[in-house]
């Protein structure tokens, strides 16, 4: 009997080539369809409050001239420290990445995963604790540890 799939379309049912018939939709796909939509929600809602916070610029600082004329060499910034880590997550959220990173290309703005995921975590910090426990709360939990071979 032979398949065929729709290339380049997620979440369209394979049809059988000889009947036609459409196969029905597996119900993982749905479930990681919901997953995703709530996700997408939660994460919408997180930014449109993220946008709406206004931040004060900082108040300008008087330098006297004799002052400046002592200090011609710029003094070296702190160096910030890089931690490596590794972690797992599900393939739909690691997809998701994929498809930011083409969005922001198609911006003008590439990025890293690992610029997304830190803009992630400032966009989370902006979140009180009611909204932030909410969100989290929509966010399925996994397994730990390395999977088995």
């Amino acid at each position: 009997m032979a398949m065929k799939r729709k290339a380049g379309v997620t979440g369209q049912a394979e049809t059988n080539l000889e009947s036609g018939a459409p196969k029905p939709v597996r119900r993982v796909d749905q479930e990681l369809e919901a997953i995703n939509a709530r996700n997408k929600q939660a994460l919408s809602t997180a930014l449109s409050k993220a946008q709406a916070v206004k931040i004060a610029p900082p108040a300008a600082v008087f330098v006297p001239p004799a002052a400046m004329s002592e200090a011609k060499k710029p003094a070296k910034a702190k160096k910030i420290k890089l931690i490596r880590d590794g972690f797992a997550m599900p393939e739909h959220e690691y997809a998701a990445l994929s498809v930011l990173k083409r969005r922001l290309a198609a911006l003008e703005h590439p990025v890293k995963k690992s610029e997304l995921i830190r803009g992630g975590i400032a966009l989370l910090a902006t979140l009180d604790d009611a909204e932030l426990l909410a969100l989290m709360n929509s966010v399925e939990r996994m397994k730990t540890g390395r999977p088995k071979k």
